[in-house]
């Protein structure tokens, strides 16, 4: 959980969803975030309170309304995104070259199960 961001973890999972998927039906936040429509509904509700979303028609299909991250929005999972990469490099910056070896390793592993290229080796 992000504290500082200010948001509940449900509703910055779904603003991390929507600022790294990109636009999205409510449907498929749902299918995508494992929860039932009404609950991506009211995060969503709350996120365009806040100004962090907002939901748009669809120009090709007009019965179609995707949702996605307003600049406040980018810019709020980017002050978490840089927030966890401070906390990650102060717990990383006392590790000693086994542990980061290990590490890698395990990246390397992850990568190939979930079907991502490996990161270059540092």
């Amino acid at each position: 959980m992000d504290r500082e961001s200010g948001l509940t973890p449900e509703r910055l999972s779904l603003l991390s969803v929507l600022a790294y998927v990109g636009p999205q039906p409510v449907q498929r936040l749902a299918e995508l975030e494992g929860v039932s429509s009404p609950a991506i509904s009211r995060s969503l509700g709350f996120l365009e309170r806040d100004g962090l979303a907002r939901r748009e028609r669809d120009q090709s299909d007009r019965r179609v309304v995707r949702a996605r991250p307003t600049k406040e929005g980018l810019a709020v999972i980017e002050e978490a995104r840089m927030r966890r990469i401070e906390v990650l490099a102060n717990e990383l910056g006392s590790a000693s070259r086994s542990e980061l070896d290990r590490l890698e390793e395990a990246v390397r592993i992850l990568s190939e199960r979930l079907g991502a290229r490996p990161p270059p080796a540092v």
